[in-house]
């Protein structure tokens, strides 16, 4: 039976619509056997027309987006799909399509989709991993989305068919704010046992992994999330003020990489990666990122909110200096691997130091 049978996204989906507050808003969740009925095309054709209209706002996850969706659409019984889709009857996908126009407005009515994975790994063999989601940005697809794969494990579980059990990575860790702050609200916490094992569920520290119990939740608590009634409380980055989100992140970032390193757990490839990233949120000293204006008040207050034992109290000289100190432990720990040490890395390391040091001068 799939995670998402017929039967229970139309219970799901039903449940939704009661009440005053409609968050579908007329939209349709659809099968794998729905969305074959609704487009009518072959499932490698498919696929390339679902990943270009996905494209904008997914282009870095292209790649692994189109081979997902190649696993979703055939006959992988592992793989579990599930759509949101803005059309006004949906009954209405039996007429024939007759032009390309036609096929192209029903293409561009997908909002979202959802793949679920079972088994994604030997640890957790009967639970259904997340495997992917995407969605167009406000449509609040996602939430809708999120809500139908935990509502599905939920009654699966009841039905002794699945472990009470949801489980994640998200692309770009803590500074994938919008997915983070919403994966919380669903009860999903930060699960550093994924990446261990023999073998792990996850074997990337770039990626930061997820899990939730829904071993005590019920289907209708899911519901009230969904219609934005309740939530489970979000982790401090999601409340804090705007202009320190980004740079939180980043310096939460880079503590998950170091203990990646350390614990060889993160490849070289991510390693650079995070640091070029990293480097330019620190490569002047005011700017703005994406409209987020940032001073060296502002990271200096983020590398407090990430230090604790510093946090309290005054800004001091003092607090300044051991500040200084544990960035420098930080990054030498970052870059102490000497076998793998380039001249780039060396010119890096005294880049990230020199930076720091100048942004808490200035925030003193």
């Amino acid at each position: 039976m799939s995670l998402f049978d017929q039967s229970l996204v139309r219970i799901y989906t039903e449940q939704l619509r009661i009440g005053k507050s409609d968050v579908l808003n007329g939209r349709y969740l659809l099968t794998k056997d729905d969305i074959m009925r609704y487009l009518r095309i072959e499932d490698h054709v498919m696929v390339k027309y679902i990943c270009k209209t996905m494209a904008q706002s997914y282009a870095l996850l292209n790649g692994f987006i189109e081979i997902e969706l190649i696993h979703a659409l055939s006959n992988n019984d592992a793989y579990n799909i599930a759509f949101i889709v803005n059309v006004v009857r949906f009954e209405d996908s039996d007429d024939p399509i007759v032009s390309l126009s036609q096929l192209n407005a029903r293409i561009e009515s997908i909002q979202g989709f959802i793949i679920a994975k079972k088994p994604y790994c030997e640890a957790k063999r009967n639970a259904y991993a997340l495997d992917l989601i995407c969605v167009k940005p406000s449509s609040n697809g996602g939430s809708i989305l999120i809500g139908l794969y935990l509502y599905c494990i939920i009654i699966q579980y009841k039905n002794g068919r699945a472990e009470a059990f949801g489980f994640l990575d998200v692309f770009d860790s803590y500074t994938n704010l919008s997915a983070l702050c919403l994966y919380s609200k669903f009860g999903f916490t930060v699960d550093k046992t994924l990446y261990t094992g023999d073998p792990p569920c996850f074997t990337e520290y770039a990626l930061l992994a997820m899990s939730v119990d829904l071993s005590e939740v019920n289907e209708n608590t899911i519901l009230r999330i969904v219609n934005k009634l309740e939530g489970y409380a979000k982790p401090r980055i999601c409340t804090v003020r705007r202009e320190l989100q980004f740079i939180i992140g980043s310096l939460e970032n880079l503590k998950m990489l170091i203990e990646g390193f350390e614990a060889k757990r993160i490849s070289p490839e991510s390693k650079m990666q995070y640091a070029t990233r990293f480097a330019h949120i620190f490569d002047a000293t005011e700017f703005d990122y994406g409209n987020i204006y940032i001073t060296s008040r502002n990271v200096f207050s983020a590398v407090l909110h990430i230090d604790p034992e510093l946090s309290r109290g005054a800004i001091t000289k003092r607090k300044v200096q051991l500040l200084k100190l544990r960035i420098d432990q930080l990054l030498h720990i970052y870059y102490m691997d000497k076998s793998e040490l380039t001249h780039e890395d060396e010119l890096m390391y005294q880049f990230f130091f020199d930076v720091f040091t100048s942004y808490l001068d200035g925030g003193r």
